[in-house]
């Protein structure tokens, strides 16, 4: 192998694929990426058995083949260098590495060692919507999950495909999140419904490497899924286990509504967070057109902010964990926020008023 590379694309490369790695593994060659140049193409690749990416870079080929290095050590070598193009070459094994005023040799293993990168059987199915719209749906939802050992359905976000539809759904049992994206905002040729599980640390690897622009393809087949862009791809097992029946706890009737601007109340959370109880909790009590936010510990004080709203019904003191709180109203878009309360006890219902998309519920903290 034989290449010329512009440093910078190889970094922007490098840096997609790190986090595949198995560094945790105990299996050594997981720490390792795969180099490959061939058919006119430089390919990176890492894989830690569960998720796989894959990613081309330009350059110029002198000479075609591939080799496995150490990931970290690479990546962190690239990211160092001060040089424009860097020419790479493959010597029994070794790689060597020079630049204008560098060079260096990092020892290779065969590429035989190396897991083959599952594909899928076929690929005539899909689903296309911009990067940016997936991210953004990724993100209102793995906010409200969390990983758990006891439930590990859990672990995963839940995709439910109709014709005119695709929802992302996550839980963690204290909170959930729900973000319904259009078919004004993706096209498909798929034409039967289908749900599954998209493990979390699947899309915590999307959220960081999608863009604000481009495209990006899903496909699917019983065991696996694929995203696919003009730049990269990653393919992941799909979840496993039943993702609960959350339909019916979504509150449909309210007591009490309430609107507050949403940049104050994230202020006015953060801000009575300090002293609140080893629980985390923080209360919300009603006032003439104003809510009062109190939190409190015996051993460090109290305080409390008056924050504006639009009150209607017999709204009730409630108490929540302010970091679920918190996450809630980040994940929002909006100026303002909807909080729809049924009882003191039932979970509240937190949206962006006038924004049917997305909505997220959060448990009180329980009474009695």
């Amino acid at each position: 192998m034989n290449i010329v590379v512009i440093r910078e694309k190889l970094k922007e490369g490098l840096d997609i694929i790190s986090r595949a790695t198995g560094e945790g593994s105990q299996l050594p060659i997981l720490k390792n990426i795969l180099l490959e140049a061939s058919k006119n193409k430089i390919t990176l690749v890492a894989t830690n058995l569960e998720i796989a990416t894959t990613c081309s870079v330009m350059g110029k080929i002198i000479e075609d083949g591939k080799t496995t290095v150490p990931g970290n050590l690479f990546s962190g070598l690239i990211g160092a260098l001060q040089s424009e193009r860097i020419n790479i070459s493959l010597k029994n094994e070794s790689l060597e590495i020079k630049s204008d005023n560098y060079k260096a040799k990092i020892q290779g293993t065969s590429t035989e060692e190396f897991p083959i990168i599952p594909r899928l059987k076929e690929k005539k199915e899909f689903i296309e919507m911009d990067q940016a719209v997936l991210k953004e749906a990724l993100s209102q939802t793995v906010v409200a999950a969390q990983f758990s050992e006891i439930r590990p359905e859990l672990n995963n976000i839940h995709l439910y495909f109709t014709v005119d539809s695709l929802v992302f759904a996550a839980t963690d049992s204290f909170r959930l999140g729900e973000k319904k994206i259009s078919d004004k905002e993706f096209k498909s040729n798929i034409e039967n419904e289908f749900s599954c599980l998209l493990p979390l640390k699947t899309a915590n690897e999307l959220l960081r490497i999608l863009n604000e622009t481009g495209a990006v393809k899903i496909f699917k087949d019983e065991n696996q899924i694929l995203f696919e862009t003009e730049q990269w791809e990653c393919i992941s097992r799909l979840g496993e286990g039943r993702f609960p029946e959350y339909k019916q706890i979504i509150p449909k009737t309210f007591i009490s509504e309430a609107v507050v601007e949403r940049s104050e109340f994230m202020n006015a959370v953060k801000l009575t967070s300090v002293l609140s109880s080893r629980v985390n909790e923080i209360s919300l009590k009603p006032h003439d057109k104003a809510i009062e936010i109190v939190s409190g510990d015996e051993s460090a004080g109290e305080n409390d902010y008056l924050l504006a709203a639009k009150i209607s019904g017999k709204m009730k003191p409630i108490g929540f964990n302010w970091k679920y709180l918190s996450d809630g109203l980040k994940a929002l878009k909006g100026n303002e926020v909807y909080l729809g309360m049924s009882d003191e006890n039932k979970a509240v219902l937190i949206k962006t008023p006038n924004e049917p998309s997305y909505f997220y519920i959060l448990m009180p903290i329980l009474k009695g």
